[in-house]
């Protein structure tokens, strides 16, 4: 009995692992995926619904004093989104990417121009206008590489998985060990 938890924590330790070299190593291609499978679930949600609205409609007794329901237009958006999702991830991580880049160069913008705004008033020391530029640069490296953008959570992802593998597995092998000096 004591045995099953070691093994347990090894099973998980693989797949925590195959999945974490999975993104780590091959990022871009984790990322369409997750984005066809967010698409695939809005375009089951708004089929159901659809479907559920056909049985509602169809059930009503045309006879009866019963307010006729709605057509569920946000269902259709559901799946025309998620076919967009499924069938063009490329295209919406790009266009998703191009407009967070441009609110990262508005943002540190802004705050440039608010340095600038209040320096006329308190003493700005150049420094901190570092990091507003820091992250305009970021704005512009989103805009340059919008899919390696996008790829980056998902290495770290990647790479917390595999930290979490390996600890399983280190973990497994201590309780092993104590188990078999408690014997």
């Amino acid at each position: 009995m004591l045995m099953s938890k070691p093994i347990l924590a090894i099973i998980r330790a693989a797949i925590a692992l195959a999945i974490g070299f999975l993104l780590a190593f091959y990022p871009e291609t984790a990322t369409k995926i997750i984005v066809v499978l967010i698409g695939v679930l809005f375009l089951l949600i708004g089929i159901v619904s659809v479907i559920y609205y056909v049985k509602t409609v169809n059930n009503i007794d045309l006879y009866s004093e019963v307010r006729q329901t709605q057509f569920p237009l946000t269902s259709v958006g559901c799946i025309l989104f998620g076919l967009v999702l499924s069938l063009m991830p490329s295209a919406f991580i790009t266009i998703s990417m191009f407009i967070f880049g441009a609110f990262i160069v508005l943002a540190g913008a802004f705050q440039i121009v608010s340095f600038r705004l209040c320096s006329k008033s308190v003493r700005t020391p150049a420094l901190l206008y570092i990091i507003p530029m820091l992250i305009m640069l970021a704005g512009i490296f989103i805009f340059i590489n919008p899919i390696e953008s996008a790829s980056l959570p998902m290495i770290i992802l990647g790479i917390s998985f595999i930290a979490y593998g390996i600890m399983e597995i280190v973990l497994a092998v201590q309780t092993v060990m104590i188990n078999k000096h408690s014997l």
